[in-house]
């Protein structure tokens, strides 16, 4: 089978040729243009032009009166095509006001594309004009908000037909994109405090839909957008929703991905599940979190709705984003625009680092304009407070800090931060935005998986290995190096800002699971005693507290590590868990307020915290975190991780208890010497 390509800006490769060639020709638009040179090679033809093509033409080859398409798609790797084909407005997909709407798609490999449009019970065809930098464009007039359209794209001798990668909203089960104009949604945004550090954060990560599915609250529209926010919503009188996010005093809540995905099918949304971590569009929002999928309108309103009922209760919201790979490259989007542009390749192949099947290629310029675009559009338009990125090792470090330099000019006080393994991508460790370059990163945070291991254990296998707070006094040293927001006991972070402290996210088994097979299912006082002490610290330690939807009171996964696509079952904040968990809940609270109180827990300065700080360990499993507050004061959190023996500790002078098993003590409780219960904190500051 003959196949021909370009393989630069001159050359054609013809193979598969059989026999001798009598005569060939090669056309641009149908007009033949000057060959300078052939040459054969390992049973391949070269012919070489007179003249540099220029893409946007139709080329074609006659051999022997035969005619045969030239694949362009190779041309996306010569050196010069980035800097020919380089498009950097910030205009791209359908800008619509009023009476008419403009297109612009970035498509350098395409020689004709026209938008189709659903208008009436009919379709309009419009050619777009190709422009410089391989950007297609048209402006029509006509009132074409709301209505759906697809491209029509032919390029290497094929018409594809495909949606718009920048469209900000497409239609049931991302059947087409729509055109919205924008300058008709009036939400007036909620002025919030400056946040002044990263550490004045605490973050919680949940689900739109886990947060709400549960079938005997008081919800009304679980699973959804707007049953997110509903307002004085209880289950068996214990407030849910929002309402359980107010009262347990977190500062953001961090969304797992509301951008449109692959997993759910918007007709049967019950009877599927899925995290969202399969990316289809970056732009529009996913319709099975909406009380309407068929409605792109609904969705909008409700996810503005969310944000604003958010704010209005002093949290801030955070989006997971998934910018590392796509869902099926070769169905994408993207890759039927311009295919093999987007994706980091070498000529074995594709890259996989992100374990999906694909990696994005973030140095080149137009993947860059596509995120740099979409997270500016979720801070302007929904008033996003940050973001959360999967696997960030992926992105290159440049890519990183545009968009830190892009955002911060939009928000001062941001918040960007990820997952910073060092992940098997086709790019140089001194390029990726991993946790050990850090440093190189000052405004983005990453998440301890150190911290998260010396506190509880490992998270990869459901055994019996311990972290420090579950009795594994080895581990002393790193304990002490984690309470104060380091990487082990080397400088990575520049400062606790940096250091996403957390004992439990999506990913793996929950902390109670942990917890569980340390102790054995059947030890329950002490699988509660264990959950209280690991929150305690996650919350109270230098740096920046990240708790996951449930923790608080202990929600199980029955033992499962990644429950991506099983079920609500698995998934959802069980509330007959909260209930009979009031104490852990509350506890939870009261460690919360606890941080809020005192400026010391939110240190962000390494200096200052050596200077305040001193560690004092009492036998092999107790310890005591001392505090220098003003006028010769001092704070003290005193811990017991032995889970069968009472810590005893005596004092200079007489102490005033702060905070016990219970929680916060409000009524004066002066002691010189304590009793620290099994697996327990208290906290005491001189009297």
């Amino acid at each position: 089978m003959i196949s021909v390509k370009f393989i630069n800006f001159y050359t054609i490769e013809v193979m598969g040729l059989d026999s001798p060639i009598a005569s060939f020709s090669v056309k641009s638009n149908n007009e033949n243009i000057k060959i300078r040179q052939t040459s054969n090679y390992e049973n391949k033809l070269y012919i070489d032009l007179d003249e540099e093509i220029i893409l946007g033409n139709h080329y074609q080859l006659e051999l022997d009166e035969k005619i045969y398409e030239i694949n362009m798609t190779d041309l996306v790797d010569d050196p010069s095509f980035d800097i020919k084909f380089n498009y950097q407005e910030n205009d791209l997909g359908a800008t619509c006001i009023d009476e008419y709407v403009i297109f612009k798609v970035f498509a350098p490999l395409a020689y004709a594309i026209n938008v189709i449009i659903d208008y009436d019970n009919t379709q309009k065809i419009f050619a777009l004009k190709r422009e410089d930098n391989g950007v297609f464009y048209g402006k029509f007039y006509g009132f074409f908000d709301k209505k759906s359209y697809l491209y029509e794209i032919h390029q290497n001798g094929e018409k594809i037909v495909t949606l718009d990668p920048y469209s900000i909203a497409c239609t049931l089960n991302k059947g087409k994109s729509v055109i919205i104009d924008k300058t008709k949604f009036k939400t007036k945004k909620v002025e919030l405090e400056k946040m002044n550090n990263y550490t004045d954060a605490i973050i919680y990560e949940t689900s739109v839909r886990d947060f709400t599915s549960y079938p005997k609250s008081e919800i009304n529209y679980k699973g959804t957008y707007y049953g997110f926010v509903e307002k004085n919503r209880k289950y068996k009188g214990q407030a849910v929703g929002i309402d359980l996010l107010k009262k347990l005093g977190v500062t953001h809540v961090q969304l797992l991905p509301v951008n449109a995905f692959v997993g759910v099918n918007e007709t049967k949304i019950k009877s599927e599940y899925n995290w969202g971590y399969n990316p289809y569009l970056y732009f529009a929002l996913e319709g099975s979190l909406s009380l309407n999928p068929n409605s792109p309108i609904t969705r909008i309103n409700e996810f503005k709705n969310l944000v604003k009922v958010c704010h209005e209760n002093n949290i801030r919201v955070n989006l997971d984003v998934v910018f590392n790979h796509i869902y099926k490259y070769e169905d994408s989007v993207l890759q039927k625009i311009v295919p093999n542009y987007y994706f980091r390749h070498n000529k074995e192949g594709l890259s996989n680092g992100s374990y999906c099947g694909n990696d994005l290629d973030t140095k080149r310029p137009m993947v860059r304009h596509l995120i740099i675009n979409c997270l500016k559009f979720f801070v302007d338009f929904y008033d996003i407070d940050g973001f959360r990125f999967d696997l960030l090792g992926i992105i290159d470090i440049e890519t990183s800090n545009i968009i830190d330099e892009e955002l911060r000019k939009m928000k001062s006080d941001i918040m960007l931060y990820g997952e910073g393994w060092n992940m098997p991508t086709f790019l140089l460790d001194q390029e990726k935005s991993m946790l050990d370059n850090a440093r190189l990163l000052p405004h983005f945070a990453f998440f301890n998986d150190f911290f998260r291991d010396t506190l509880k254990g490992s998270s990869y296998s459901l055994n019996d290995d311990r972290g420090y707070l579950l009795g594994n006094g080895y581990r002393y040293e790193d304990f002490i190096n984690s309470f104060k927001g380091k990487y082990r006991d080397i400088y990575k972070f520049i400062s606790p800002s940096q250091s996403v402290n957390y004992v439990e996210c999506h990913d793996n088994a929950t902390l109670c699971d942990k917890i569980s097979i340390v102790f054995g299912k059947k030890n329950q006082k002490e699988i509660l005693k264990a959950l209280k002490l690991c929150n305690a610290i996650n919350v109270l330690a230098f740096g920046i507290p990240f708790v996951h939807m449930g923790q608080e009171v202990g929600l199980s996964k029955r033992y499962l590590t990644n429950t991506y696509n099983t079920n609500d079952l698995d998934n959802q904040y069980n509330f007959e868990t909260l209930i009979n968990r009031k104490e852990q809940f509350n506890y939870m609270c009261d460690v919360i307020a606890l941080r809020k109180k005192y400026n010391i827990f939110r240190l962000n300065d390494y200096q200052k915290i050596d200077e305040i700080i001193r560690f004092e360990r009492i036998g092999d499993l107790g310890i005591r975190i001392i505090y220098k507050l003003e006028n010769n004061k001092e704070l003290s959190l005193l811990i017991n991780t032995n889970s069968k023996e009472n810590l005893y500790y005596t004092f200079n002078e007489t102490h005033k208890v702060i905070f016990n098993e219970v929680g916060l003590v409000h009524l004066p409780v002066l002691v010189d010497s304590i009793i620290i219960a099994p697996l327990n904190m208290v906290v005491v500051v001189n009297d």
